[in-house]
C-alpha cells in the first residue's frame, strides 16, 4: 500500500482505490507502479476473481496525470531530471496496455470526472463504469499535448450508434478530441469509454456484491445496471460537427467554421483558438493514422512518440505553466495558427525515437 493508491483484497476482488483527493486524484508514477505490481501480483493468484478500481470520494475520478512532476522535471526545474518525462509516459502506457490485456475482468467505477492520464487507467479493461456525476474528456490540446493513454484509440474508432456513415462517426470522434467537449454517461458509453451505467447511491451495493464470494463481475453489473438519462451527446448539433469535422486538415475545418458564422461555429472557432496550434494539427494526423490501427498498444506506441516529442519540442511545457502552474491561462504557443505549421515539423513529431521508442 501507499499513501496514493491503496491495495487490498476483499473475498474475490482485487481492490484499487485511487487516493489523492486533494489534487483530484491525478495519477503519479509511484500509483502507477503500485497498481502495475498489484495487477502482476493478483494474475495467477486464484483468490483472486477480478480487480475493482475505485477513487477516493470527490468530485473527481481521476482528473489526469501528475502534470506537476512532469513540469517540475523540465530542464532547469527544480527537480530537472531529462529521463522522467519519458520513463513516466512509458510505464503508464505499459500498464494501461496491461489492463487492456488483462486475463481477468478489470472493473473501473468512475463516479466524477475522469480526463487525460484518468480516462487511461479507467476505460482500458474489460468493464468500465460511470455514474451519472461521471464527467469524461480529452483536454490535451489545450495543453499542447494530443489526446493520448489510447485516447486516439478509441476517438477514431466509429462507435456512436445511429450514425450511418463511418467517416461521419470518426468525425464526431474528432471533434471530442480537438475540442475537450466534454461527455456525459451517455456519451461515454456510446462512444466506448465505458460498458455500464450504474446509478451513484447503488455503486456501494455493486462493490458489496463483487466481493461476496461466488459473484461473478458480470452477474453484478448485470444487477446493478440501468440506462443512463438522455441521449449520446444531447444538444450538440451532430450533423454539423460530421459536416465540419470530417474535412481533411484543421485549417480547413476553421474556414469551414469561419464561413458558417452560426452561434455554434463561432463557439467551436473560439474553443479551437485556445488550443496548442500545433497539438490540432498533430492530434488531427494522430487520429487519422489511429483509425487503421487494429490494436490498442499500436495506438500507445504512436502517443508515445507524440508526447515525447510535445514535451521536447513542442508546447507541452508552456501550457502546463499557463493552465497548472501560474494559471494565468495565456499560452504563448510557438504558431499562431494550424496554417503556420510546417509540414516537416509535423513529420518530425511523429519520427521514431529510434532505440527509445515503446515497443509493446
Amino acid at each position: 500500500m501507499t499513501a496514493e493508491l491503496i491495495v487490498r483484497t476483499a473475498g474475490p476482488a482485487g481492490r484499487l482505490t485511487l487516493n489523492r483527493p486533494e489534487a483530484l486524484n491525478a495519477v503519479t508514477m509511484p500509483m502507477v507502479r503500485a497498481m502495475r505490481a498489484a495487477l502482476d501480483a493478483w494474475r495467477n493468484d486464484e483468490r483472486i476473481a477480478h480487480v475493482v478500481l475505485d477513487a477516493a470520494p470527490g468530485k473527481a475520478f481521476a482528473a489526469g496525470g501528475d502534470l506537476k512532476s512532469l513540469y517540475d522535471s523540465r530542464p532547469g526545474g527544480p527537480a530537472e531530471d531529462a529521463a522522467f518525462h519519458r520513463t513516466f509516459w512509458r510505464e503508464e502506457y505499459e500498464l494501461i496496455s496491461a489492463i487492456h490485456s488483462y486475463p481477468k475482468p478489470f472493473i473501473s467505477l468512475i463516479d466524477g470526472i475522469v480526463m487525460g492520464g484518468g480516462v487511461g487507467v479507467a476505460v482500458h479493461g474489460s468493464h468500465a463504469v460511470v455514474t451519472e456525476r461521471a464527467v469524461v474528456a480529452m483536454p490535451e490540446c489545450g495543453i499542447g499535448l494530443i489526446p493520448d493513454v489510447g485516447g486516439t484509440y478509441l476517438l477514431s474508432r466509429p462507435t456512436l450508434v445511429g450514425e450511418a456513415s463511418e467517416a461521419r462517426r470518426r468525425a464526431i470522434g474528432l471533434f471530442l478530441g480537438l475540442t475537450g467537449q466534454r461527455m456525459s454517461a451517455a456519451s461515454a458509453i456510446a462512444e466506448g469509454f465505458a460498458t455500464h451505467h450504474v446509478a451513484s447511491e447503488r455503486l456501494s451495493g455493486l462493490l458489496a456484491a463483487l466481493e461476496a464470494p461466488g459473484t461473478t463481475a458480470g452477474q453484478a453489473l448485470a444487477d446493478f445496471s440501468s440506462q443512463p438519462a438522455g441521449p449520446p451527446h444531447a444538444g450538440l448539433p451532430l450533423e454539423r460537427i460530421a459536416d465540419a469535422f470530417s474535412l481533411p486538415d484543421v485549417p480547413t475545418i476553421i474556414a469551414h467554421l469561419e464561413r458558417a458564422g452560426d452561434a455554434w461555429s463561432r463557439t467551436t472557432l473560439a474553443t479551437l483558438a485556445e488550443k496548442s496550434p500545433l497539438s490540432l494539427v498533430v492530434a488531427h494526423r494522430a487520429f487519422a493514422e489511429g483509425s487503421l490501427h487494429r490494436h490498442l498498444d499500436r495506438n500507445l506506441e504512436m502517443e508515445y512518440r507524440l508526447v515525447s516529442r510535445c514535451y521536447e519540442v513542442g508546447d507541452f511545457l508552456e501550457g502546463i505553466r499557463a493552465q497548472v502552474i501560474d494559471k494565468d491561462r495565456r499560452p504563448r504557443w510557438l504558431h499562431r495558427s494550424p496554417a503556420d505549421i510546417p509540414d516537416d515539423l509535423v513529420d518530425f513529431m511523429f519520427s521514431s525515437l529510434d532505440t527509445d521508442d515503446l515497443m509493446l
